[in-house]
């Protein structure tokens, strides 16, 4: 899973996602507003396995304000984290311009339309507050406007939060789900870094054919122009995969790897915690 800027040559795919959501897009005019966003406004896309399943689009009504114009994802790709991951970009961003408050409209809880009531939830599970009802499309569609601010505190604004070194570190980056890196690790397309600590490993299991490896060392390991690197490390497409214990410093040490040159890195989503869930291989840690 990665999130990247919205380009032109997306926008077809965009209008495929649209028209796979007839429960949250069936006005024509709100189908044809949207394409035309797409085409237009600066925004992201969510990715799986390099193919679009998500986008936002972003306009600007006030100095200060942005607004999440559109969003939608793909309904088979619905409840993967890819909303998340959008809104998490798109805040990053807004921090470096000095954006103070994200705005978003859907539709009002004053209809009672369950699909709409799933929409208020995400929305409020990523910190926007009901702001206000605005009565701007038409009496059977009443909005509700949510705001959420993204300023950071005062005198904060070079000093970045642990989560936006890992949003920063997964924006444009790949990931892949723990079945994906067992498929590429089975066939032997990629190598697997299992950089969780000694204790995680002896306590939970190791992954079997993955090689265990401090994240201290990590950049000295699987740089291809270091004297230290592992014989795996052959170029810099070498096909590497690093797994942590959740899934959150893995892809740290997949943005050291893109520093370096490395073109053909990803980490594991949800980290040893998913694939183990996913019922995938797993055999006790022997300190031989």
């Amino acid at each position: 899973m990665a999130v990247r800027p919205l380009r032109p040559d997306d926008a077809t795919v965009c209008d495929a996602i649209i028209a796979a959501l007839p429960g949250w897009f069936g006005d024509p005019n709100g189908i044809r507003d949207c394409a035309a966003a797409v085409r237009s406004e600066p925004g992201f896309v969510a990715t799986a396995d390099r193919a679009v399943v998500g986008f936002l689009t972003v306009s600007r009504p006030r100095a200060h304000v942005a607004e999440i114009s559109w969003m939608a994802i793909h309904p088979d790709h619905r409840g993967d984290g890819h909303g998340r991951e959008l809104i998490d970009a798109l805040v990053q961003t807004l921090h470096e311009d000095r954006t103070r408050f994200l705005a978003v409209k859907t539709l009002s809880d004053r209809d009672p339309y369950p699909p709409y009531a799933e929409t208020r939830a995400f929305y409020e599970a990523m910190g926007f507050v009901a702001l206000m009802d605005l009565d701007i499309w038409g009496p059977e569609n009443p909005a509700l406007l949510f705001v959420r601010s993204v300023a950071r505190p005062a005198g904060s604004a070079a000093v970045p939060t642990v989560e936006d070194l890992i949003v920063a570190a997964r924006a444009g980056a790949e990931r892949v789900t723990a079945a994906q890196a067992q498929n590429e690790l089975a066939d032997g397309t990629a190598i697997l870094v299992d950089h969780r600590t000694l204790e995680q490993r002896r306590e939970h299991g190791d992954i079997p054919g993955a090689i265990p490896m401090s994240m201290t060392v990590v950049p000295w390991r699987l740089d291809p122009q270091s004297p230290w690197k592992i014989p795996q490390a052959v170029d810099h497409d070498t096909r590497v995969l690093v797994v942590c214990q959740e899934g959150y410093s893995s892809s740290l040490s997949v943005e050291w790897l893109r520093d370096l040159g490395m073109r053909n890195v990803a980490d594991v989503e949800g980290g040893f915690e998913a694939w183990r869930d996913a019922g995938l291989p797993v055999e006790p840690h022997t300190d031989g």
